[in-house]
């Protein structure tokens, strides 16, 4: 896994976080970076977290596909209110997901890569 990393003078780069020690050097000022294991096992914690994220998402869609397929053969008169439901239950469901979201952005460490003393 590669890990980007935006040096304090604007410039870009990655450094492969799956060996520990390995490091990266600014073409412009020359600062060093080096990536550890602590911090590609913190982003990869980050990134099950942002999927378990997804997951609830997806979850929900199927099971609102599920209900729809069993109105559509129990009542089909009534097939049209399952749009108008997904619509009323993302609209009450969204803020909380983005709060969430938005708290778990807030944890990401800001440098998962440590800045080497040169």
């Amino acid at each position: 896994m590669n890990l980007t990393i935006t040096c304090a003078c604007g410039t870009g780069g990655t450094i492969r976080s799956a060996e520990a020690g390995h490091s990266w050097r600014c073409p412009d000022c020359g600062s060093a970076w080096r990536a550890d294991q602590r911090s590609a096992a913190r982003f990869t914690e980050f990134a099950a977290a942002v999927r378990r994220m997804r997951m609830v998402v997806l979850f929900a869609l199927l099971l609102a596909a599920v209900a729809a397929g069993v109105l559509a053969v129990v009542d089909p008169g009534r097939l049209l209110l399952v749009p108008v439901l997904l619509g009323v239950a993302a609209i009450l469901y969204r803020p909380t997901h983005r709060r969430r979201l938005t708290r778990l952005y807030q944890q990401l460490p800001q440098a998962v890569a440590e800045r080497q003393r040169s």
